[in-house]
């Protein structure tokens, strides 16, 4: 069941990778279209085959982590034909609110979610910034980047809990131009923090101020119109 799903999502991803090489999906619109047809993909193999819905939106999301995250992730899924790796990244053609960092942010943050628990997805979203603050030339902390990590792994964790919601936002995404509501506006977010300004402004990780604007981040999620009526 895997690897049929897996050959299915790489036959679909395959398909969009050409016609964004020929710009015949604009380039703005292309992230929407690639998530409507995956989760399209995974509401008809449930819906055809009768399989799990939470398996589905696993599959997908994975599938979707590889070419819109990070090629690494397809080192730890078994089943995945060899022929996925080849295909070239979307990441690059797919922005996420403009920006393609903040696609592969969203995209391995709800990837790894369906490959390990919560807490160790959070981690790495965090891990990744303060590597990122700490290496010289780098981009600094960003909460924007956080925010787009916690976002993937909010959504994940939506489709792959309870049935009912899995089924429901499976067909929901399986719609044109639904991932916005499943998004924060992430560029109201701070970035380009050093460890020196996250330490002064913020108190360190530990400091109220850093967990006020985490907390900040998980509301905006909480309540963005994807996730209306669930707990």
């Amino acid at each position: 069941v895997v690897a049929v799903a897996f050959s299915q999502h790489l036959h679909l991803q395959r398909r969009l990778a050409e016609a964004f090489a020929t710009d015949a999906i604009p380039r703005a619109e292309r992230l929407a279209e690639l998530v409507a047809e995956s989760y399209a993909l995974a509401a008809r193999r449930h819906r055809e085959l009768g399989s799990d819905a939470i398996l589905e939106n696993r599959l997908a999301t994975i599938a979707l982590g590889i070419s819109l995250g990070h090629r690494k992730l397809s080192e730890v899924v078994a089943a995945l034909p060899p022929e996925f790796t080849e295909l070239a990244p979307l990441w690059r053609d797919a922005p996420l609110q403009g920006r393609i960092d903040w696609t592969r942010h969203f995209w391995v943050s709800a990837a790894l979610t369906c490959l390990s628990d919560l807490v160790v997805s959070a981690d790495i979203g965090q891990l990744k910034e303060e590597l990122d603050a700490g290496t010289a030339g780098g981009s600094g902390f960003s909460f924007a980047d956080l925010a787009a990590d916690l976002a993937g792994v909010a959504l994940a964790t939506a489709l792959t809990g309870e049935r009912l919601d899995a089924r429901r936002l499976q067909r929901k995404l399986a719609q044109p131009d639904q991932l916005q509501q499943f998004v924060p506006t992430l560029a109201t977010f701070p970035e380009g923090l050093s460890d020196q300004a996250i330490l002064d402004q913020y108190g360190g990780v530990n400091g109220e101020s850093y967990q006020a604007q985490i907390n900040e981040i998980t509301t905006s999620i909480r309540i963005l119109p994807g996730y209306e009526g669930m707990p």
